[in-house]
């Protein structure tokens, strides 16, 4: 029996408006539509081309364009929450794999984090915290610009630790063309506790870093990150009037051939304001398996180390 093919197209944004009907007539067989790209961005055109091609009566499928550096969980669920459940006769779901994980610095990818906490006597606060961003946690923000504002709060309290998330900006820099995102909170309670005269403080409202890395034992494959980074979280808490700072955790820093970590706190007593400053680097992606129990045990480490608070007294 000789092969035989049957003909479609693929279609995205790109193309604008699609007459489905048309591409009926002419003899096409299905068509796939782009649902989705990366980890949070839907095509513009992807319901109209869905339906149109369900209303054409040819076979429909669904594609996703594939962003290397953004983890794959964000970028299936991007894919999942757009499509939705298929229906009989739909096409399996399509990877557009276009683009190669590129060869980048951790200078390339930088994202700085400055926030502003003013605490008050009953534990209430608010924070004012500014994201700059460039390289992939720039596309990152690019790519969160387009998605509706609860969708935005959502992924601020999943992957950056921020608890209600109130009035958002965002704005591109002149100097440097890095984008910057300015998200302001009114928490009722900021201390992780509150007993007697003390208050205990986390040392940043920005998640730094949350990741647990996979087991070191028996390892045999090489470990990828989503590419080399800069992170560097600042925050400077504004202690209310009475309190002093009575315990700040010791500051460190360490480092190996691959990453590096510090931390340091101090206080200002004639402002009366707390600051910590903590920065990791992580110098390349690919870390050789017989490399990466070193590269666990230190982030298993800073993991650890976010478990320290800020002690603030009221006299």
């Amino acid at each position: 029996m000789p092969d035989t093919f049957i003909e479609g197209i693929d279609v995205s944004s790109n193309q604008g408006e699609v007459d489905w009907g048309a591409v009926a007539r002419v003899g096409k067989a299905f068509g796939f539509a782009r649902a989705t790209i990366g980890g949070h961005q839907a095509d513009p055109q992807f319901v109209a081309n869905w339906q149109g091609v369900s209303n054409a009566g040819i076979f429909r499928g669904a594609y996703h364009f594939f962003w290397p550096l953004t983890p794959w969980q964000d970028q299936a669920e991007n894919f999942i929450k757009t499509v939705g459940a298929l229906n009989p006769g739909d096409l399996p779901p399509v990877l557009d794999l276009e683009e190669a994980i590129p060869k980048s610095s951790a200078s390339k990818n930088i994202i700085k984090v400055y926030t502003m906490v003013n605490l008050k006597d009953d534990g209430s606060g608010e924070t004012n915290t500014r994201f700059t961003a460039s390289g992939e946690y720039k596309q990152d923000m690019i790519q969160l610009m387009d998605e509706k504002t609860d969708d935005q709060k959502t992924y601020m309290i999943n992957r950056w630790g921020l608890k209600d998330p109130g009035q958002i900006r965002f704005a591109a820099t002149e100097q440097t063309g890095d984008l910057q995102v300015s998200v302001d909170q009114e928490l009722e309670t900021i201390p992780e506790l509150k007993t007697g005269n003390k208050m205990f403080l986390n040392p940043s409202i920005y998640n730094i870093w949350s990741l647990k890395l996979p087991k070191a034992e028996n390892r045999q494959q090489d470990f990828y990150f989503n590419c080399p980074f800069e992170k560097t979280d600042t925050t400077v808490i504004k202690l209310p009037e009475g309190y002093k700072a009575d315990a700040l955790p010791e500051s460190k820093s360490t480092s190996n051939k691959y990453a590096s970590y510090s931390v340091r706190y101090w206080y200002d007593e004639k402002r009366n304001m707390v600051y910590v400053v903590t920065k990791i680097v992580l110098n390349q992606y690919k870390i050789p398996a017989s490399d990466y129990a070193t590269i666990k045990k230190f982030f298993d480490a800073i993991l650890i180390d976010k478990q320290e608070r800020i002690v603030a007294k009221k006299e």
